[in-house]
């Protein structure tokens, strides 16, 4: 089948993936080992292939990637990931070392989601357990997480250290927190194709209550804070989880959450990044959602599960800066702050327009947003033999989108009664060979 018959000359014509994955234990499984390998390879046009090169997830036209060159005339893309840990598995105190990879070729969106590609990822891992009741607890985790990155080029792209604790008191509560540093991060992909940019660190603290989960009903709270370095971003958010079950075969559960960020540098989408303008903004946003589940065993093998959620989000960009020298050693020299006297908006066209005297002049378009959406599905499961499964899906997605709604949450949470969805309808099949 040839994509350009029908003008889709930029998707790839073939794409492939396989991988390895080994898990061995040993000395009475206390200890033990992972190893994952896997490689991808699309091909395609010569527009394809160079779409590939420059999408978000690899960026291989970055000004200062030295290590990755784009090639107008490729026609296939071939890359590789992988993993390795070793560890002690079990006993009082566990913990590990590893690493895993992701080289810059890597390609799997044709068959799943991949996020971001050259990295390499090292950490190492320990953890302290108390399995003996005494007179406060039932049982007690202890955790110490560090990790390092680094792009395929050798540069540090950040580095963090986690430390958290679970435990569950006697009456079946559950009480976890923790703490993590993270330092200054290079971030490859932030400006869409311009060079690397440098942010500062930051320190986030959470801590999450549950009840017994052998009751009937069962609450959870989760709350966290962010504060990054020299303040340039600010957060808070609230999680909660009401999960009811009426009899055996019924679970329900509803989980409201609120979201509250202020950043100083968010990346402003714009048209201007083949002049070499990047642009940077204070973003402040607010989300609310609820997400909604239930399943039901209508047979041990027969389960019907419904997942939706409603979802609010408004953004207000202020503060524009334009990246001057992204990487500088001070957080105001990567960027020149653009005074409101020369960021002018056109209501007519729906764009701001930018004259800076000593500058480059520039327009863009209006950043703000408003969001309501609603997603849902419903699964019937069927495990007809075990290891199979039938699935039957149908999901139904419904959005409302406006720049100009400035009327807050309850105008917003107003356009959920009118959206209009589109309806998706899957059938999944899947048999387990027993060799």
């Amino acid at each position: 089948y040839d994509n350009r018959v029908n003008g889709l000359d930029l998707l790839h014509d073939n794409a492939q993936s396989a991988g390895l994955d080994v898990n061995h234990f040993f000395r009475n499984r206390n200890y033990g080992f992972t190893l994952k390998y896997g490689m991808s390879r699309v091909a395609g046009t010569q527009g394809a292939i160079y779409e590939t090169q420059t999408a978000f997830e690899r960026n291989f036209q970055r000004s200062d990637n030295t290590y990755r060159q784009v090639d107008s005339t490729r026609t296939e893309l071939i890359g590789t990931f992988g993993t390795f840990s070793f560890g002690k598995r079990s006993g009082e105190w566990t913990w590990e070392v590893g690493s895993n990879y992701r080289s810059p070729g890597l390609e799997l969106n044709d068959i799943g989601f991949l996020r971001q590609t050259d990295n390499v990822n090292n950490w190492i891992f320990t953890q302290y357990r108390i399995n003996d009741e005494n007179i406060l607890f039932r049982q007690q985790r202890y955790r110490f997480y560090h990790e390092q990155n680094f792009d395929f080029g050798g540069t540090r792209t950040g580095w963090l250290v986690n430390m958290n604790m679970n435990v569950q008191f006697k009456n079946l509560w559950w009480f976890n927190q923790g703490i993590f540093f993270e330092g200054n991060s290079v971030n490859n992909a932030e400006l869409r194709g311009g060079p690397s940019i440098t942010f500062p660190g930051g320190f986030n603290y959470w801590y999450w209550i549950g009840t017994n989960k052998q009751k009937k009903v069962r609450l959870t709270f989760n709350n966290w804070y962010y504060w990054g370095a020299e303040d340039y971003w600010r957060g808070i958010g609230f999680n909660g989880g009401i999960i009811l079950r009426p009899v055996d075969a019924l679970r329900i559960t509803f989980e409201p959450s609120v979201e509250i960020i202020d950043n100083d540098l968010q990346y402003v989408n714009n048209d201007n990044e083949e002049d070499g303008i990047y642009l940077l903004s204070q973003i402040k946003q607010k989300t609310y959602s609820m997400a909604i589940r239930a399943n039901y065993n209508l047979t041990p093998n027969l389960t019907l599960e419904f997942w939706g959620q409603p979802f609010i989000s408004s953004g207000k960009y202020d503060d524009f800066k334009r990246v001057t020298n992204s990487n500088a050693s001070m957080l105001d020299d990567r960027f020149v702050r653009l005074d409101e006297s020369i960021v002018v908006f056109n209501e007519e066209d729906e764009q701001y327009e930018v004259t800076e005297p000593t500058g480059p002049s520039f327009t863009f378009s209006d950043p703000d947003f408003n969001i309501v959406e609603f997603r849902s599905n419903l699964v019937m499961r069927w495990e007809y033999i075990p290891g199979s499964e039938l699935f039957l899906v149908w999901s139904n997605n419904g959005s409302y989108f406006d720049q100009d709604d400035r009327s807050g949450f309850s105008r917003l949470s107003n356009q959920l009664n009118g959206l209009r969805g589109t309806n998706t309808f899957l059938i999944k099949y899947t048999y387990r060979f027993i060799l």
